[in-house]
């Protein structure tokens, strides 16, 4: 599961206002249907990571030169061509894991002569079916100190490990990164089954340890496994893990925004992760992209204002929304006719406006029409077959189905509603710096977000002005908490 968030372009607006003032009737630009990868570029917490509290203790091991690669088998799953794919309703078999020792593992579906079975530790195999003997022995996870030392020592050798009640967490990032996670993702995963429990969603507990590995740099990220560009986290649906990294050049450029993106990747993916061990979504089950990403996107929302934090299950994701609006300020927008909702659902690939649409319409739907938006997932979860997706028609058709054909109605509704909500404009609200620098008479200044950018500036007065002009020359650099702020004291400072 990718997710990618583009970087916003900033715009005019207040501190805190209220998005109907911004969000008007107005079809998406024809880029919006441009496809690229599904992801949220996780960004780096580098600069602002005394937000997070350091954690316990982690286990250390030998450092090795070698950078971790992905098993081969993490990479696909062998299938029989051309046959329909047999549940295979949970039951138990004896089957070789990881490295050979007979285990019982759980069969999950039948394909032709191979069979995908569940490993104690998570991991998806494709086995033969001479590979595998029926048991009545019951399955059991692996014991988590056994996995953890089998990750360190075999794949992720000189990482460290964090245990905690749900999750094993494998990184060499920094302890406040991994910390940080931890927190988000503990906190989040009993209020989302809680959640999916109230709404009537069958579930249970995760049956093996959710495993994160966290990368510390974007190259060994795709070391491990080469992924498209700005594909910076995923879960992979075979070994049943979320991977990161913690370290990218935006936290150059716009710290605070880097911190946002950073943990509402960590929440996304952690959705993704928890949905598919709990029951919700079966493992390899393909929904369409619209409430298969939207659902992650409505139950993650996150917040820095008073620490890292994962807010709550539905509340604003202010990212999204500030992307939905910049789309309605495009010319010729005209959100109400239909054509927003019909392309998002219909859609086989999200790009960001795509990811800001499918949050609108699972936050419109779940809040507006839940009885008809839970028992379409309810449907959803019971029809669901691993790999076997559904065409754009299909999906449109679904949807119908449930929610009516009048989506223009269904649309003018869903805009006049998110309109309304409270919002607080992720670009106008992070910390910018002024920088004035007086040279003789002369007075310059740049307002920016971006350390990178005061140090840009510091550089090119180096190299353009005289020996005699920079001994006199005065730089001085102020922070402020948002950018109108800092934008009313350059223009104060140039009068």
């Amino acid at each position: 599961m990718f997710a990618r968030l583009a970087r916003p372009a900033p715009r005019r607006s207040s501190d805190r206002h209220r998005s109907r003032q911004a969000l008007r009737m107005a079809a998406p630009s024809r880029d919006a249907d441009r496809p690229f990868a599904s992801a949220i570029l996780l960004r780096s917490l580098t600069l602002l990571m005394s937000l997070w509290l350091v954690g316990g203790p982690a286990i250390v091991v030998a450092q090795d030169t070698l950078a971790p690669q992905a098993d081969p088998r993490d990479l696909g799953l062998l299938i029989t061509p051309g046959v329909d794919l047999v549940p295979g309703e949970d039951r138990t078999v004896l089957v070789a894991d990881e490295n050979g020792t007979p285990v019982v593992g759980k069969l999950q579906f039948e394909s032709g002569e191979r069979r995908i079975v569940m490993l104690p530790s998570g991991r998806l195999t494709s086995v033969t079916a001479n590979e595998i003997t029926p048991t009545d022995r019951p399955f059991e996870p692996v014991e988590v100190g056994a996995l953890a030392e089998r990750l360190v020592t075999e794949t992720f050798r000189g990482f460290k490990v964090k245990k905690t009640r749900r999750y094993l967490f494998v990184y060499n990032a920094s302890e406040e990164f991994a910390t940080g996670t931890s927190r988000i993702l503990e906190s989040m995963y009993p209020k989302l089954v809680s959640y999916c429990e109230k709404q009537g969603l069958a579930v249970h507990e995760a049956e093996v340890p959710l495993v994160v590995v966290m990368f510390a740099t974007e190259d060994e990220f795709q070391t491990y496994r080469q992924m498209p560009e700005g594909v910076i986290a995923y879960y992979n649906g075979i070994s049943n893990q979320v991977l990161m990294y913690e370290r990218s050049k935006l936290a150059e450029v716009a710290p605070t925004i880097a911190v946002k993106q950073a943990i509402s990747t960590v929440a996304h993916e952690g959705v993704h992760q928890v949905l598919h061990n709990i029951g919700v979504q079966p493992r390899l089950g393909r929904w369409a992209p619209w409430v298969s990403e939207g659902i992650p996107e409505y139950f993650s929302p996150t917040d820095i204002g008073r620490g890292i934090r994962w807010k709550g299950v539905g509340l604003v994701n202010d990212l999204r929304l500030h992307n939905l609006i910049e789309q309605s300020k495009e010319p010729g927008a005209n959100f109400g006719n239909g054509d927003l909702i019909r392309r998002t659902v219909t859609a086989e690939t999200l790009d960001s406006n795509g990811y800001a649409a499918a949050w609108a319409l699972t936050y419109f739907l779940a809040k507006h029409r839940p009885n008809e938006f839970f028992e379409y997932l309810r449907e959803l979860a019971r029809e669901s077959r691993p790999l076997e997706g559904e065409s754009g028609d299909e999906q449109l058709a679904r949807f119908t189905r449930h929610f009516g054909d009048d989506l223009a109605a269904l649309e003018t509704e869903m805009i006049r509603r998110v309109s309304k909500l409270p919002y607080v404009d992720p670009i106008e609200n992070q910390p910018h710096y002024v920088v004035l620098a007086r040279v003789g008479n002369r007075l310059m200044s740049i307002v920016t977000p971006s350390p990178a950018e005061v140090t840009k500036f510091r550089a090119q007065l180096g190299s353009q002005l005289s020996p005699a002009e920079l001994a006199t020359t005065q730089v001085t650099v102020d922070l402020f908490p948002t950018k109108p702020l800092a934008q009313q004291a350059a223009q104060a400072a140039l009068r």
